[in-house]
């Protein structure tokens, strides 16, 4: 997040909302995490907005995604 100049906020608990989300919309949209962009993409991840992508991927599909995201970071 340094390097986009994005102040670090954190979660207080698992049932806060996402402390990057004010006024109806994503402030660090352009760099969200990968897990703020499969929102939406599988049944076990709908959007907040129901709002319905023309290709939903399995949750296989998005569990592979993330861990993958989360090795190349380490």
């Amino acid at each position: 997040m340094e390097e986009h100049d994005i102040e670090k906020r954190n979660f207080t608990s698992l049932f806060d909302k996402c402390p990057y989300f004010q006024d109806r919309s994503c402030l660090i949209y352009p760099v969200r995490p990968l897990v703020c962009r499969l929102m939406g993409l599988t049944d076990l991840m709908p959007c907040p907005n129901a709002c319905k992508p023309s290709q939903v991927i399995t949750i296989e599909e998005a569990t592979e995604a993330l861990l993958r995201n989360i090795y190349l970071e380490s």
